[in-house]
C-alpha cells in the first residue's frame, strides 16, 4: 500500500570477481553493491524508517544467500537463470545513496546497527 506509492527505494547487484581473483583461491568471490535513494518529504521520517526496513530485510538476504542472475552466453537477457550458491557465505556490503535522513533518523540508526 504505502511502499507501492512511494516507489522503488534501491538497486541492488551481485558482483563477482574475475576468474585471475577467483584462481587465487581468496575469499569472498562476492561483493553486494545497493544505491538506494529514500523518500524525500521532510515530514516522513517514518515513511524512511519502513523503506530502510525492507532494504535491510532484502539486503540481508542477498549477502547470505549470495543469490544472482547470470545470463548464459548464447541467451538473450531476457532469458535469466537464477543461481544460488551455498549457504554459509556473507557476503560484503557497499551500500550509497540518498538517505535524505539525519544521523539520528530511525531510518540511519536501523542501517547503520544492522
Amino acid at each position: 500500500a504505502v511502499m507501492h506509492r512511494v516507489g522503488t527505494i534501491a538497486q541492488v547487484a551481485t558482483l563477482r570477481y574475475n576468474e585471475a581473483h577467483e584462481a587465487s583461491g581468496e575469499h569472498p568471490r562476492k561483493v553486494v553493491v545497493c544505491n538506494t535513494h529514500l523518500f524525500f518529504h521532510p515530514l516522513a521520517d517514518h515513511i524512511r524508517a519502513i523503506q530502510a526496513f525492507a532494504l535491510i530485510r532484502k539486503l540481508n538476504s542477498v549477502c547470505r544467500n549470495g543469490l544472482t542472475f547470470e545470463y548464459e552466453e548464447e541467451t538473450i537477457p531476457s532469458r535469466k537463470k537464477l543461481q544460488s550458491e551455498s549457504m554459509g557465505h556473507h557476503y560484503p556490503l557497499i551500500l550509497c545513496g540518498d538517505l535524505n535522513s539525519d544521523p539520528t533518523s530511525g531510518a540511519v540508526q536501523l542501517l547503520f546497527t544492522r
